[in-house]
């Protein structure tokens, strides 16, 4: 039996708006500053588990018992910037089955994107920096995340449009 882990995201309040019963993550959903990132993990999601994704991946977060709405807009106001997070955003709660992801250290995949934003182009050699998905080296602080190809309408458990009030009264 396939165990399902129940994630959460934050999405573009347009992403609901696609046609049939997969959501993807378009370029339209993602910031062109991050494009280069989520191509390289497009990439390694096709070497570690085997099958390709035609589109970018989807970032999720494990629900936990300690997982609050202040803890999700806290993650919103770490993820976009002021003209990114002022755009309409939707959280998304869901199950999902666990083969469909792929984990990595959510403090090594910044390392990653950092690395492709001041470069501007992909690590040429995957196995410098696969250890984005070696969980052993996980920190107390750190995070778990983890990418999926799609997400099936039918995994999800409910939407909760996004206050972009709360984020900003956090910089203040």
């Amino acid at each position: 039996m396939t165990k399902l882990i129940k994630c959460w995201t934050i999405q573009d309040a347009k992403f609901l708006e696609q046609p049939g019963s997969k959501l993807s993550c378009g370029p339209e959903f993602v910031p062109n500053i991050h494009r280069i990132a989520y191509a390289w993990m497009k990439k390694a999601y096709g070497r570690v588990k085997g099958t390709t994704i035609r589109n970018y991946p989807i970032w999720l977060w494990e629900t936990a018992a300690k997982d609050t709405e202040e803890k999700r807009y806290e993650m919103a106001a770490s993820l976009f910037s002021e003209a990114e997070y002022s755009k309409p955003k939707i959280f998304i709660d869901l199950k999902i089955p666990s083969e469909f992801l792929l984990p990595s250290l959510y403090s090594r995949w910044n390392i990653l994107m950092d690395y492709c934003q001041a470069f501007q182009k992909e690590p040429r050699q995957f196995t410098d920096w696969k250890g984005v998905f070696d969980l052993s080296k996980r920190k107390p602080w750190d995070q778990v995340q983890y990418a999926a190809p799609f997400i099936q309408r039918e995994w999800i458990e409910a939407t909760v449009k996004m206050d972009s009030g709360k984020v900003k009264g956090l910089f203040r």
